[in-house]
């Protein structure tokens, strides 16, 4: 194999397609409209959609970042604001937890679903 060869080989793997390419346009637009988007939300919404090919989160992951950096979209972190609240007293305030459960009926030998409130004692 010549030198001139071997570079021409060289070259080709370098620019070779990805997987993802098929779809590059439709993930541009997502990460220019959605500036806080992260790579693993771009992998949900190729599985919503079906069009994740099989390609793991990783791979989406790395194609998402040399796409950030190929066409210069900035990923914008938001921060959340919170802070913790002081105590109410006693009395003031309640605690729920909702569920469901299957009651057998005896008579038809068929199972009925029935809501469960539970309130804890404080």
């Amino acid at each position: 194999m010549t030198p001139e060869e071997m570079e021409q080989v060289l070259e080709n793997r370098k620019t070779r397609t990805k997987k993802l390419d098929k779809h590059r346009e439709l993930i541009k637009s997502w990460l220019i409209q959605y500036l806080d988007m992260t790579s693993a939300q771009v992998f949900d919404w190729l599985q919503e959609r079906k069009l994740d090919g099989g390609v793991s989160e990783g791979t989406v992951r790395n194609y998402v970042i040399k796409l950030r950096e190929e066409c210069d979209i900035p990923q914008v972190k938001y921060v959340r604001q919170y802070e913790a609240i002081d105590e109410l007293p006693a009395g003031q305030q309640m605690q729920m937890d909702f569920g469901q459960i299957a009651l057998l009926n005896t008579i038809k030998n068929e199972g009925i679903p029935k809501q469960i409130f539970g309130v804890p004692p404080i």
